[in-house]
Parts: C-alpha cells; structure tokens; sequence
C-alpha cells in the first residue's frame, strides 16, 4: 500500500510539473529530458561550507559583512554571490556559499570546468588585486567547503 501512495504521489507530481511547463522533465526510461537543460537557464551554485576549528560564527559573519560582501558582491557581472546561514531546522546555525548565476553561460564564461578559471577571470581577479587577494585568502583560512553542485530549474521558460 505505501508503495501504491508514493508511485500515484509520483505520477501526479511529474504530471503537475509536465502542465505547468508543458514538458515532461523525464522521458520514459527515467532519464532527464536533455532539451530541458539550456545554458540560456539561471544556475544556482550550492556550497555547503563549515567554519574551520577556532573560528567563532561571531567573528565569521562579520568577516562577510565587513569584508567579503563589499569586494565580491559585484566582482563577477552576471553573478550574485552570497553567504547564507541556516537559520531552522536541519541546517540551523551551518552556512551555505550561493552564487546566482544569470545562465549557465555566465558560469561557463568563469569556470568553463569544475576546477579550471577562466581567462576572464583571472584578468578581474588581477584587476581587483590585494583587495581580492586579501579577501579570497581570508575565506579560505576561516572555511571549509565540504561539497557543491550547480543546479539548473527543470523547465522551459
């Protein structure tokens, strides 16, 4: 029985999804429907990040306030950068590193892979200088990043 509940709960979320966007986000063998993926597509990029021994969440989030937020708010044209703090439930009191890509070709244009920076990227970070390098460093030593992935909406627009 509570396997007939979840399977009807599935079919009638992927037909709620299917009416709204007109698109079935899976084909019939359960892939991903790849039309669905455009790099036209807002990206969010989710870093889970988790203070390093001996930094107080105190001295953390006035770091971000005080330094991080003026120099990277508006480093990258096309994306918004921001750190969050949960502040219920599972994640209550852990943060989050968020980059709110315009497309996933905003994103390419920085990282056109996982681990490579782009020319376009280097030339601004050279350009913002000690005030970036001061900052980047400072981020670094205070957090680790535990996991990430960039996630794209299921649906056309």
């Amino acid at each position: 029985m509570r396997f007939f509940a979840l399977a009807s709960l599935a079919v009638v979320t992927v037909a709620a999804v299917s009416g709204t966007t007109g698109v079935a986000p899976f084909d019939r063998s359960g892939a991903m429907i790849e039309e669905n993926r455009s790099v036209d597509q807002r990206l969010l990029g989710i870093h889970y990040i988790s203070l390093k021994d001996g930094v107080k969440p105190e001295d953390f989030e006035r770091f971000v306030v005080e330094e991080w937020n003026p120099v990277a708010r508006d480093l990258l044209p096309g994306i918004d950068w921001m750190i969050l703090k949960g502040e219920r439930n599972a994640r209550d009191g852990e943060y989050l590193a968020v980059f709110d890509a315009q497309s996933v070709s905003v994103r390419d244009r920085y990282w056109p892979s996982p681990e490579e920076n782009s020319e376009a990227l280097t030339a601004i970070l050279e350009t913002c200088g000690e005030a970036c390098t001061s900052v980047f460093n400072r981020y670094s030593i205070m957090i680790e990043e535990t996991r990430y992935a960039d996630y794209v909406r299921i649906a056309r627009d």
